[in-house]
Protein backbone atom coordinates (compact mmCIF):
# COMPACT_ATOMS: atom_id res chain seq x y z
CA UNK A 1 0.00 0.00 0.00
CA UNK A 2 1.47 3.79 -0.59
CA UNK A 3 2.44 5.80 2.45
CA UNK A 4 3.88 8.97 3.25
CA UNK A 5 6.11 10.84 5.35
CA UNK A 6 6.34 14.11 7.03
CA UNK A 7 9.49 15.18 5.10
CA UNK A 8 9.88 18.82 5.40
CA UNK A 9 13.66 20.37 5.24
CA UNK A 10 15.82 20.93 8.48
CA UNK A 11 15.96 24.40 9.11
CA UNK A 12 18.43 26.60 10.03
CA UNK A 13 20.94 23.39 9.65
CA UNK A 14 20.54 22.10 12.89
CA UNK A 15 20.81 18.66 12.80
CA UNK A 16 17.32 18.57 13.53
CA UNK A 17 14.33 18.94 11.77
CA UNK A 18 11.64 21.31 12.66
CA UNK A 19 8.90 19.03 11.36
CA UNK A 20 7.45 16.41 12.59
CA UNK A 21 7.54 13.50 15.34
CA UNK A 22 7.65 10.03 15.14
CA UNK A 23 6.72 7.65 18.23
CA UNK A 24 7.45 4.43 18.93
CA UNK A 25 6.64 1.86 22.02
CA UNK A 26 8.83 -0.14 24.38
CA UNK A 27 6.94 -3.43 24.75
CA UNK A 28 4.63 -3.84 28.00
CA UNK A 29 3.96 -6.81 30.05
CA UNK A 30 0.67 -6.36 29.05
CA UNK A 31 1.09 -7.33 25.88
CA UNK A 32 -2.27 -9.78 25.42
CA UNK A 33 -5.01 -7.29 26.70
CA UNK A 34 -3.04 -5.11 24.32
CA UNK A 35 -3.62 -7.71 21.85
CA UNK A 36 -7.04 -8.68 22.74
CA UNK A 37 -8.29 -4.82 21.70
CA UNK A 38 -7.27 -5.24 18.69
CA UNK A 39 -10.77 -4.92 16.15
CA UNK A 40 -9.30 -6.05 12.47
CA UNK A 41 -10.49 -3.72 9.61
CA UNK A 42 -11.74 -5.30 6.40
CA UNK A 43 -13.22 -5.14 3.46
CA UNK A 44 -16.19 -7.91 4.12
CA UNK A 45 -14.88 -10.97 2.42
CA UNK A 46 -16.87 -14.34 2.10
CA UNK A 47 -16.79 -17.78 3.93
CA UNK A 48 -15.42 -16.63 6.78
CA UNK A 49 -12.70 -14.35 5.02
CA UNK A 50 -11.95 -11.23 5.25
CA UNK A 51 -10.10 -9.39 2.30
CA UNK A 52 -7.60 -6.33 2.71
CA UNK A 53 -7.96 -4.21 -0.06
CA UNK A 54 -5.45 -1.26 -0.93
CA UNK A 55 -4.49 0.66 -4.29
CA UNK A 56 -0.94 1.29 -5.26
CA UNK A 57 0.08 3.86 -7.25
CA UNK A 58 3.03 4.04 -9.91
CA UNK A 59 4.19 5.43 -13.12
CA UNK A 60 0.71 6.89 -13.84
CA UNK A 61 -1.56 2.87 -12.82
CA UNK A 62 -3.17 2.03 -10.23
CA UNK A 63 -3.69 -1.63 -9.26
CA UNK A 64 -5.22 -3.41 -6.19
CA UNK A 65 -3.72 -5.96 -3.80
CA UNK A 66 -5.53 -8.15 -1.98
CA UNK A 67 -4.42 -9.82 1.45
CA UNK A 68 -6.08 -13.14 1.70
CA UNK A 69 -6.84 -13.42 5.69
CA UNK A 70 -7.36 -16.75 7.80
CA UNK A 71 -10.49 -18.12 9.07
CA UNK A 72 -9.78 -16.72 12.40
CA UNK A 73 -9.53 -13.30 11.35
CA UNK A 74 -5.89 -12.97 11.58
CA UNK A 75 -5.26 -10.55 8.93
CA UNK A 76 -2.03 -9.89 7.28
CA UNK A 77 0.01 -11.19 10.69
CA UNK A 78 -1.02 -14.79 10.32
CA UNK A 79 0.03 -15.55 13.61
CA UNK A 80 1.29 -12.32 14.68
CA UNK A 81 4.86 -12.47 16.51
CA UNK A 82 3.92 -11.07 20.48
CA UNK A 83 4.79 -7.80 20.24
CA UNK A 84 2.25 -4.97 18.12
CA UNK A 85 3.27 -1.65 17.10
CA UNK A 86 0.82 1.37 15.47
CA UNK A 87 1.89 4.53 13.58
CA UNK A 88 0.29 8.08 14.13
CA UNK A 89 1.50 10.27 11.48
CA UNK A 90 0.57 13.80 11.83
CA UNK A 91 0.72 16.89 9.61
CA UNK A 92 -2.06 18.71 7.42
CA UNK A 93 0.93 18.32 4.63
CA UNK A 94 0.52 14.70 4.28
CA UNK A 95 -3.31 15.01 3.59
CA UNK A 96 -3.33 17.82 1.58
CA UNK A 97 -0.59 15.92 -0.81
CA UNK A 98 1.80 18.26 0.12
CA UNK A 99 4.31 16.20 1.57
CA UNK A 100 4.77 12.14 0.53
CA UNK A 101 5.15 9.94 3.70
CA UNK A 102 8.18 7.77 3.58
CA UNK A 103 8.51 7.36 7.08
CA UNK A 104 5.07 4.65 7.82
CA UNK A 105 7.19 2.55 5.30
CA UNK A 106 10.44 2.40 6.54
CA UNK A 107 8.88 2.38 9.47
CA UNK A 108 7.13 -1.25 8.45
CA UNK A 109 10.46 -2.49 7.40
CA UNK A 110 12.18 -1.61 9.89
CA UNK A 111 9.62 -3.36 12.69
CA UNK A 112 9.16 -6.54 10.64
CA UNK A 113 13.20 -7.27 10.47
CA UNK A 114 12.84 -6.63 14.63
CA UNK A 115 10.13 -9.11 14.83
CA UNK A 116 7.37 -6.62 15.60
CA UNK A 117 3.82 -7.00 14.19
CA UNK A 118 3.08 -3.04 12.38
CA UNK A 119 -1.09 -3.42 12.55
CA UNK A 120 -2.62 0.12 11.87
CA UNK A 121 -1.39 3.54 10.12
CA UNK A 122 -3.18 6.56 10.85
CA UNK A 123 -3.05 9.81 9.29
CA UNK A 124 -4.62 12.70 11.09
CA UNK A 125 -4.08 16.68 10.97
CA UNK A 126 -2.28 18.97 12.92
CA UNK A 127 -5.11 19.04 15.51
CA UNK A 128 -4.92 19.17 19.25
CA UNK A 129 -7.64 16.99 20.11
CA UNK A 130 -7.40 14.40 17.55
CA UNK A 131 -3.80 13.60 18.58
CA UNK A 132 -4.59 13.05 21.60
CA UNK A 133 -7.15 11.02 20.98
CA UNK A 134 -5.54 8.99 18.70
CA UNK A 135 -2.47 8.46 21.07
CA UNK A 136 -4.19 7.34 24.10
CA UNK A 137 -6.12 4.77 22.30
CA UNK A 138 -3.05 3.26 20.13
CA UNK A 139 -1.18 3.65 23.85
CA UNK A 140 -3.49 1.32 25.11
CA UNK A 141 -4.22 -1.28 22.25
CA UNK A 142 -0.58 -1.69 21.19
CA UNK A 143 3.09 -2.77 22.50
CA UNK A 144 4.24 0.30 20.92
CA UNK A 145 2.97 3.58 19.10
CA UNK A 146 4.90 5.76 16.52
CA UNK A 147 4.11 8.85 16.18
CA UNK A 148 5.58 11.36 12.83
CA UNK A 149 5.24 15.04 13.09
CA UNK A 150 4.62 18.41 14.85
CA UNK A 151 7.58 18.33 17.34
CA UNK A 152 9.14 21.59 15.48
CA UNK A 153 9.46 25.04 16.47
CA UNK A 154 6.61 26.66 14.79
CA UNK A 155 2.77 26.96 15.84
CA UNK A 156 1.38 23.88 14.21
CA UNK A 157 3.84 22.09 15.90
CA UNK A 158 1.49 20.27 18.35
CA UNK A 159 2.36 16.58 19.37
CA UNK A 160 4.39 17.17 22.85
CA UNK A 161 1.70 19.41 24.02
CA UNK A 162 -1.25 17.20 23.01
CA UNK A 163 0.39 14.20 24.32
CA UNK A 164 1.38 16.09 27.67
CA UNK A 165 -2.57 16.64 27.42
CA UNK A 166 -3.90 13.41 26.69
CA UNK A 167 -1.67 11.99 29.42
CA UNK A 168 -2.24 15.07 32.03
CA UNK A 169 1.39 15.60 32.17
CA UNK A 170 2.73 18.98 32.81
CA UNK A 171 5.26 20.70 30.01
CA UNK A 172 8.56 21.96 30.99
CA UNK A 173 11.82 23.50 29.08
CA UNK A 174 14.16 20.41 29.60
CA UNK A 175 17.61 22.34 30.44
CA UNK A 176 19.31 19.33 29.45
CA UNK A 177 18.10 19.32 25.82
CA UNK A 178 18.28 22.95 26.00
CA UNK A 179 22.19 22.28 27.09
CA UNK A 180 23.15 19.94 24.28
CA UNK A 181 20.95 22.36 21.44
CA UNK A 182 24.09 25.03 22.20
CA UNK A 183 26.78 22.46 22.48
CA UNK A 184 25.99 20.79 18.70
CA UNK A 185 24.57 24.12 17.35
CA UNK A 186 26.58 26.81 18.79
CA UNK A 187 25.70 29.14 16.13
CA UNK A 188 22.20 28.87 16.06
CA UNK A 189 20.35 31.46 19.14
CA UNK A 190 18.59 29.62 21.74
CA UNK A 191 14.87 31.85 20.68
CA UNK A 192 11.54 31.08 22.08
CA UNK A 193 11.12 29.57 18.69
CA UNK A 194 13.92 26.76 19.28
CA UNK A 195 12.88 26.26 22.88
CA UNK A 196 9.26 25.18 21.73
CA UNK A 197 11.30 22.23 20.87
CA UNK A 198 12.98 21.69 23.97
CA UNK A 199 9.52 21.85 25.62
CA UNK A 200 8.66 18.15 26.97
CA UNK A 201 6.39 16.34 28.87
CA UNK A 202 6.97 16.09 32.68
CA UNK A 203 8.71 12.66 33.79
CA UNK A 204 9.31 11.74 30.02
CA UNK A 205 12.39 8.97 29.16
CA UNK A 206 14.95 10.84 26.81
CA UNK A 207 17.09 8.61 24.68
CA UNK A 208 19.62 10.28 22.69
CA UNK A 209 21.09 9.65 19.85
CA UNK A 210 24.86 10.30 18.61
CA UNK A 211 25.26 13.95 16.95
CA UNK A 212 21.72 15.17 17.68
CA UNK A 213 20.53 17.49 20.68
CA UNK A 214 16.78 16.26 19.89
CA UNK A 215 16.26 13.25 22.29
CA UNK A 216 14.00 10.36 21.58
CA UNK A 217 11.04 11.39 23.78
CA UNK A 218 9.02 8.26 25.33
CA UNK A 219 6.07 9.00 27.15
CA UNK A 220 3.52 6.56 29.01
CA UNK A 221 6.14 3.57 28.41
CA UNK A 222 5.57 3.16 25.35
CA UNK A 223 5.40 5.94 23.20
CA UNK A 224 8.39 7.08 21.37
CA UNK A 225 7.88 11.00 19.66
CA UNK A 226 10.46 11.06 17.32
CA UNK A 227 11.24 13.54 14.23
CA UNK A 228 8.93 13.45 10.95
CA UNK A 229 12.29 14.17 9.01
CA UNK A 230 13.01 10.56 7.36
CA UNK A 231 16.68 10.89 7.92
CA UNK A 232 16.74 11.87 11.22
CA UNK A 233 13.92 9.59 12.02
CA UNK A 234 15.83 7.03 10.73
CA UNK A 235 18.98 7.65 13.00
CA UNK A 236 17.03 7.77 16.11
CA UNK A 237 15.19 4.38 15.03
CA UNK A 238 18.38 2.59 14.59
CA UNK A 239 20.51 4.38 17.53
CA UNK A 240 17.45 2.81 19.76
CA UNK A 241 16.40 -0.38 17.70
CA UNK A 242 17.47 -2.98 20.94
CA UNK A 243 14.28 -1.58 22.70
CA UNK A 244 12.17 -2.56 19.60
CA UNK A 245 11.09 -6.62 19.43
CA UNK A 246 13.58 -9.22 19.72
CA UNK A 247 15.10 -8.66 17.00
CA UNK A 248 14.51 -11.55 14.70
CA UNK A 249 12.70 -10.57 11.63
CA UNK A 250 9.61 -13.09 10.34
CA UNK A 251 10.36 -15.63 7.89
CA UNK A 252 9.02 -14.23 4.32
CA UNK A 253 9.06 -16.20 0.71
CA UNK A 254 7.87 -15.11 -2.98
CA UNK A 255 6.72 -17.04 -5.10
CA UNK A 256 6.25 -15.40 -8.97
CA UNK A 257 3.62 -16.48 -11.02
CA UNK A 258 2.35 -15.92 -14.84
CA UNK A 259 -1.60 -16.77 -13.26
CA UNK A 260 -3.26 -13.87 -12.69
CA UNK A 261 -5.29 -13.46 -9.49
CA UNK A 262 -8.82 -14.38 -10.92
CA UNK A 263 -7.22 -17.65 -11.65
CA UNK A 264 -5.22 -18.55 -8.62
CA UNK A 265 -7.63 -17.03 -6.14
CA UNK A 266 -9.25 -20.16 -5.06
CA UNK A 267 -6.53 -22.66 -4.62
CA UNK A 268 -4.43 -19.87 -2.50
CA UNK A 269 -7.71 -19.04 -0.72
CA UNK A 270 -7.78 -23.26 0.28
CA UNK A 271 -4.02 -22.52 1.37
CA UNK A 272 -4.87 -19.91 3.69
CA UNK A 273 -7.99 -21.82 5.07
CA UNK A 274 -5.51 -24.53 5.99
CA UNK A 275 -2.80 -22.59 7.55
CA UNK A 276 -4.48 -19.49 9.19
CA UNK A 277 -1.73 -18.96 11.52
CA UNK A 278 0.82 -17.52 8.55
CA UNK A 279 -0.10 -14.82 6.09
CA UNK A 280 -0.67 -15.04 2.36
CA UNK A 281 -0.85 -12.01 0.23
CA UNK A 282 -1.58 -11.67 -3.33
CA UNK A 283 0.00 -8.32 -5.43
CA UNK A 284 -0.47 -7.79 -9.01
CA UNK A 285 2.19 -6.77 -10.70
CA UNK A 286 2.90 -2.64 -10.78
CA UNK A 287 5.41 -2.39 -13.52
CA UNK A 288 4.93 -3.39 -17.32
CA UNK A 289 8.38 -4.68 -16.91
CA UNK A 290 8.05 -7.11 -14.50
CA UNK A 291 7.75 -10.62 -16.12
CA UNK A 292 5.28 -12.34 -13.84
CA UNK A 293 1.94 -11.08 -13.31
CA UNK A 294 1.15 -12.06 -9.40
CA UNK A 295 3.82 -12.53 -6.54
CA UNK A 296 2.71 -14.13 -3.28
CA UNK A 297 4.47 -13.37 -0.27
CA UNK A 298 4.21 -16.25 2.56
CA UNK A 299 5.19 -14.79 6.18
CA UNK A 300 5.14 -16.30 9.38
CA UNK A 301 7.40 -17.19 12.76
CA UNK A 302 8.38 -20.79 11.48
CA UNK A 303 10.80 -20.43 8.89
CA UNK A 304 10.61 -24.55 7.93
CA UNK A 305 6.45 -23.86 7.84
CA UNK A 306 7.17 -20.47 6.02
CA UNK A 307 9.31 -22.85 3.31
CA UNK A 308 7.08 -25.49 3.51
CA UNK A 309 3.84 -23.61 2.71
CA UNK A 310 5.79 -21.41 0.09
CA UNK A 311 6.35 -25.04 -1.99
CA UNK A 312 2.97 -25.37 -1.50
CA UNK A 313 2.18 -22.27 -3.34
CA UNK A 314 4.44 -22.60 -5.77
CA UNK A 315 2.63 -25.92 -6.92
CA UNK A 316 -0.71 -24.45 -7.09
CA UNK A 317 -0.40 -21.68 -8.62
CA UNK A 318 2.42 -22.73 -10.99
CA UNK A 319 5.41 -20.52 -9.60
CA UNK A 320 9.00 -19.99 -9.01
CA UNK A 321 10.93 -18.19 -6.30
CA UNK A 322 13.26 -17.09 -8.69
CA UNK A 323 11.42 -14.80 -11.11
CA UNK A 324 14.34 -15.19 -13.43
CA UNK A 325 13.12 -18.46 -13.60
CA UNK A 326 9.80 -18.23 -15.14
Amino acid sequence: STSRTNARVAPDGQGFSDSGTMNAVAALPAVLAAMARFEVVDAGGQDGHKDDRFRVGGGGRMSEAVVVKGGDGSGGSGGAPEDTAAALIIGDEILTGKTQDTNSNYLAKFLFARGVDLRRVEVIPDVMEEIGEAVTRMSNGFDYVFTSGGIGPTHDDLTYEAIARAFNLELHVDEEVVSEMRRISPGHEVNEARLRMATLPSGCEKLSTEGLWVPLVVVNRNVYVLPGVPVILERMLQAASDRFGSGVARARRIVYTRMHEGDLAKGLTAIAEEHPHVAIGSYPRTQRSDNFNVRVTIEGDDERQVDAIAAQVADAVRGVQDASAL
